[in-house]
């Protein structure tokens, strides 16, 4: 009996040891898988997290680390939701202001990124006036209407310069120095409303509400947040091209999908066609207040149409550097 007592704690012992070998073994293999995760900007974590929880399409996989530039995950991999590309790819000209994507609406991607949706700059105003022509925006002849500037804003002096100074289509002048004094003069000029140097966005926002005929020239997020109030008789426009060129450009603010880990990205196949699904790129355009990066993709409303008509229709695309 004492025996037998004998053996069978000696097999139970046995059996233990075993069996915790093998849950160290589960407990390895566990860790060492790799796996899926959107490394997202900080500012886009909660509207991306908002994207993923509401598609009536399920994500391929849903959890969200913050993207930090210099350090990946060790044993993840999945995609790098930014609106800095440069950053996530490379760098860029220390004197560049902007960086153009040549033919980026033929196809939303840039070396292996996928573009996601853009808040593109258009022209606002109401519908019953005309868009403005380019000796109005030059400043030349007579200044019928309000031109709404925001002089005092970085980003309104690059987009406003972006467009008088591109050389030819598609080709911008370097030297921030340069495109500093050239913002200056340009919005002393009296094309604009008096003062405009020192005009912030919601002064220029309120002067070109409060004027008839007006325009501002923004972005399409800008238009889409203002009570339906006051854009519901909107139109929208792109900046007047030169006379004789036979090609254009938008400018935008680009929201990319940059894949990392790209050894594993054959286990996650469906989730560059989520990302490309026309449905879920209006669901991130929607949220962002954007537009849809691919022809499938639906607008929100009639201005929004033309914004994305506009896009779809570009020879180019670029991006202001400033940060």
């Amino acid at each position: 009996m004492r025996r037998k007592t004998k053996l069978l704690i000696t097999l139970l012992a046995g059996f233990a040891v075993l069996a915790a070998g093998g849950v160290s073994a589960v407990f390895i293999f566990s860790a060492g898988k790799s796996l899926p995760v959107w490394l997202v900007e900080e500012s886009l974590a909660e509207k991306w997290s908002a994207v993923l929880d509401s598609a009536k399409v399920p994500p391929p996989f849903k959890d969200i680390e913050i993207y930090q530039a210099s350090v990946l995950p060790k044993g993840r991999y999945g995609y790098i939701i930014t609106t800095n590309i440069s950053q996530a790819a490379g760098g860029n000209s220390p004197e560049a202001m902007v960086k153009a994507y040549p033919n980026l609406a033929a196809s939303s991607e840039y070396e292996g990124s996928f573009l996601l949706a853009l808040d593109p700059w258009a022209f606002f105003f109401e519908f019953t006036d005309p868009p403005p022509s380019r000796d109005r925006v030059e400043g030349n002849g007579e200044l019928m209407g309000l031109l709404a500037g925001p002089g005092g804003e970085p980003k309104a002096r690059v987009a406003w310069l972006s467009q008088l100074l591109q050389e030819e289509p598609g080709v911008f002048p370097q030297g921030k120095e340069f495109w500093e004094a050239q913002g200056n003069t340009l919005f002393q000029s009296p094309r604009f409303q008096p003062g405009a140097l020192t005009y912030n966005w919601t002064n220029s926002w309120d002067i070109f509400l409060a004027n008839k005929p007006s325009w501002i020239y923004a972005p399409l997020s800008m238009a889409r947040n203002l009570r339906p109030s006051q854009s519901a008789g909107f139109a929208a426009a792109r900046f007047p091209e030169k006379p004789g060129w036979t090609r254009y450009g938008i400018q935008a603010e680009l929201l990319w999908a940059v894949p990392f880990g790209d050894e594993e990205q054959a286990q996650t196949p469906g989730a560059a066609a989520w990302l490309k699904d026309g449905s879920i790129q209006t669901l991130i355009a929607n949220t962002l207040r954007w537009i849809p990066a691919v022809p499938g993709g639906t607008p929100f409303n009639a201005f929004s149409r033309t914004v994305q008509l506009n896009w779809l229709g570009s020879a180019f695309v670029w991006e202001d550097l400033r940060r």
